[in-house]
């Protein structure tokens, strides 16, 4: 479930989301699968999974996961695998970025360690675009026509123009309306595996955009549980 804005630390809510989520979809699609968190991970937010024991485990636990797969206990469909969010290695700044991919790089090398790396598809996602900036403007904006977006105006003149993400109220203490007008910038991510086809070479302001639900129906879609799991580090 996408948020539209941040939640802060000290809200009530956190721990008690009620809202639908990826978690959800795999229940009710009766798709296996189990949450290793570094400290206290996002599956916490949610209030049907925030103390749900079964799903929410140690990353040390995944070692003894990978080490009974390759002993012939099967996977489970889905993984999720979080970093430390708390000053530790999520890639988030000021944190140094090494640390963040010398995380990964340990994930996928437990994989190997297993022999279990040609089971895995590894989707590796980020929450945020990882800076301040993007060099390519979201598409639809007035910025976007220098890239050759057919959705924005060809005339437009003014390269630093974006549109806001959202519509603010045309009186002052009206609610904002929780409707983008465009995307917002990109949020990196990864897709490895030996099944996995070339990245295309077209320019990344050609290349059709990915959206989050895409995460999902690759889940979703996956094959039966004989065959590769999908792991997500993000």
């Amino acid at each position: 479930m996408p948020f539209l804005f941040n939640i802060h630390m000290d809200d009530p809510s956190l721990g008690y989301i009620p809202d639908y989520s990826i978690f959800d979809l795999l229940d009710t699609q009766g798709i296996s699968w189990k949450f290793f968190e570094s400290d206290i991970g996002t599956l916490r937010l949610y209030e049907r999974y925030r103390l749900n024991v079964s799903r929410a485990r140690p990353i040390e636990e995944l070692d003894a996961t990978l080490r009974a797969a390759h002993r012939g206990s099967g996977l489970p469909r889905v993984m999720f695998i979080e970093p430390q969010f708390l000053y530790g290695n999520d890639d988030h700044p000021p944190m140094d970025i090494q640390q963040g991919q010398k995380f990964i790089r340990q994930v996928i090398g437990k994989f190997i360690e297993h022999g279990q790396l040609h089971r895995a598809l590894f989707v590796i996602t980020y929450d945020e675009h990882g800076g301040f900036f993007d060099h390519v403007p979201p598409p639809g904006t007035a910025a976007a026509a220098r890239f050759g977006d057919p959705v924005a105006d060809a005339d437009v003149r003014d390269y630093g123009t974006v549109e806001p993400l959202y519509v603010l109220p045309a009186t002052p203490g009206e609610e904002e309306t929780i409707a983008p007008t465009c995307p917002g910038v990109r949020v990196p991510s990864l897709v490895l595996s030996k099944y996995a086809s070339r990245a295309p070479t077209t320019p990344c302001s050609t290349t059709p955009p990915s959206s989050r639900p895409s995460c999902c129906t690759t889940a979703r879609g996956s094959a039966p549980a004989s065959s590769p799991a999908s792991a997500s580090a993000s």
